[in-house]
C-alpha cells in the first residue's frame, strides 16, 4: 500500500524546512486564504480558536484530491496580547526588547485535511522566556 502524497499548505520556508528536516516527502501549495480578513471575522475569540480556525481554513483551501493537506498557524501571545510577525527589523528589535526576560506563549495549531474533510487537530501553548 502506497503512502498518500503530502501537501504543506503554506508559503511559509521555515513550515517547509521543518519537514524537509523530518524527512518527508512533500509539495508546497499556498493556500488561498485571507488571515487578516478571518482575524477581523473573529476578532474578540479565543486565541486558541483563532489559532485552529486559521489552520483548518488554510488545510481545506488546498485542493488535493488523495492527498493529506496539512494547515497550520502560530499566534505569538504576550502580556495578554496577539501579535503578528513583525513589519519590519525596528519593530523587531524593539519587541525583542519589550519581551527581554518575560514569558510569551506560542499558540501553535495545526490540521491535517483529506478530500475535504479535518481528520486531524492539534493545538499546543508553549510557554517561552
Amino acid at each position: 500500500m502506497s503512502r498518500p502524497d503530502l501537501v504543506l499548505a503554506s508559503g511559509s520556508a521555515i513550515r517547509a524546512a521543518i519537514l524537509k528536516g523530518a524527512g518527508l516527502d512533500f509539495r508546497v501549495q499556498k493556500p488561498a486564504v485571507d488571515e487578516d480578513e478571518i482575524k477581523r471575522e473573529m476578532a474578540g475569540e479565543d486565541l486558541e480558536e483563532i489559532a485552529m480556525a486559521l489552520a483548518v481554513r488554510k488545510a481545506l483551501a488546498v485542493r488535493a484530491p488523495g492527498a493529506l493537506v496539512i494547515g497550520s498557524d502560530q499566534i505569538m501571545e504576550f502580556e495578554g496580547r496577539a501579535f503578528d510577525k513583525p513589519k519590519s527589523m525596528e519593530e523587531a528589535r524593539d519587541r525583542l526588547l519589550d519581551m527581554q526576560g518575560k514569558a510569551h506563549t506560542l499558540i501553535n495549531a495545526v490540521a491535517v485535511a483529506k478530500d475535504g474533510a479535518v481528520i486531524y487537530r492539534r493545538l499546543d501553548r508553549p510557554k517561552l522566556v
